[in-house]
C-alpha cells in the first residue's frame, strides 16, 4: 500500500491524527525523492479538504504528474466529479471534452 492511499484511508476511517503525519510525511518529502503533488491531493481527498484537494491538483497539473490519468476512474474521488473544479481539471487533461458557453 503507497503512503499516500494509507494516509486517504486513515482519513476515511476519523484517524485523523495519523492521516495528517501521513500528510506531513508527504509534504517534506525528503532529498531526492519526488512527492507526485497527487497523492498529497488524496490524503486531503480522505480528510474532506476540498480547498487543499485542488490547490494540490493544480500543482499536479502543472508537474504534468502521470498519476492524473486515473482521476476518472480511481473511486477514491468518485466525491469529486461533480465539482465543476474537478470537470474543469478533467476537461483540461483530456479526459473530457470542453463545452462552451
Amino acid at each position: 500500500m503507497t503512503l499516500a492511499a494509507k494516509g486517504h484511508l486513515l482519513a476515511r476511517l476519523g484517524r485523523t491524527v495519523e492521516a495528517r503525519e501521513v500528510l506531513q510525511t508527504l509534504e517534506d518529502g525528503s532529498p531526492g525523492r519526488y512527492v507526485p503533488p497527487v497523492t498529497v491531493a488524496l490524503v486531503y481527498a480522505g480528510l474532506g479538504e476540498r480547498a487543499k484537494v485542488f490547490d494540490w491538483l493544480e500543482k499536479a497539473y502543472r508537474a504534468h504528474d502521470v498519476q492524473l490519468v486515473f482521476l476518472p476512474v480511481d473511486p477514491r474521488w468518485a466525491a469529486f466529479r461533480s465539482d465543476p473544479r474537478f470537470l474543469d481539471l478533467l476537461a483540461r487533461c483530456g479526459f473530457t471534452r470542453q463545452t462552451t458557453h
